[in-house]
């Protein structure tokens, strides 16, 4: 009797650790799901997400091109005031990397003066730059082919501005027959000049306002064709006769 006890009692137990073992195992299942439906409802959000952060730089990205898109025109009256405060911001700022304080203030000293500016603007008729109603930049432009000012607003560099200007000056250039152009260039314009291969001639130190400055003598030549007229005829007539 007491054995039939053990045996049942035995029993129970194993029948108790079976049902704690599949109430175990079911409750992991259900937590497991539980698990990944959650995984699943994240991924689903971050590919939302990031769907949503591609739209928005595509879109920034379409603004930006909006934005930054470059008209370049002649100069105007009223230009002045917004392209002496051009050459000072840019060379104060963009140029500080390589040029002393010193330096940068004896080449663009603060001044208000803007009727001198505008004489000379008059005179020279540069390229003005432009971005929404914005001036962003300028070129004075020689008809030696000599570049004189060329600068671009500190805010806009890398803005494809000075790629514009350098574009209507070469145009310029090869509807006039230049065979070069050429400029006295800074330090810090130097690796753009050249990405528009322009070479080296020399490096110069100038003295402005008494303070010594470095800069590069840099020219780019162009291969011009001169067309021909009806009295080429003749010369021509001649050679080949010689030849013959």
């Amino acid at each position: 009797m007491q054995s039939l006890k053990k045996l049942t009692k035995q029993n129970s137990l194993k029948d108790l650790k079976g049902k704690s073992i599949g109430f175990m195992l079911n409750l992991w299942r259900e937590v497991m799901q539980h698990c990944k439906s959650i995984l699943q409802l994240q991924i689903g959000r971050k590919r939302q997400n990031q769907g949503r952060i591609m739209n928005h730089i595509l879109s920034e990205l379409n603004n930006m091109n909006k934005r930054t898109k470059v008209i370049v025109r002649r100069y105007q009256d009223g230009d002045a005031k917004h392209i002496a405060s051009i050459y000072y911001n840019t060379i104060h700022t963009v140029n500080a990397k390589d040029y002393t304080k010193e330096q940068l203030n004896a080449w663009a000293p603060y001044h208000d003066n803007y009727a001198a500016w505008q004489e000379k603007c008059s005179k020279l008729n540069p390229f003005v730059a432009v971005i929404d109603d914005t001036i962003v930049g300028f070129a004075e432009f020689e008809p030696n082919g000599h570049i004189d000012c060329f600068y671009v607003h500190h805010e806009f560099q890398g803005a494809g501005v000075g790629t514009a200007l350098m574009r209507e000056i070469e145009m310029e250039a090869r509807e006039k027959l230049l065979p070069r152009i050429y400029a006295e260039v800074s330090i810090t314009a130097r690796p753009f000049f050249e990405s528009k291969i322009f070479q080296v001639i020399k490096q110069q130190t100038v003295q402005v306002r008494g303070i010594e400055l470095i800069n590069f003598v840099m020219e780019k030549y162009f291969v011009t064709c001169e067309l021909l007229s009806s009295d080429h005829i003749p010369s021509i007539s001649d050679a080949f006769n010689q030849i013959g």
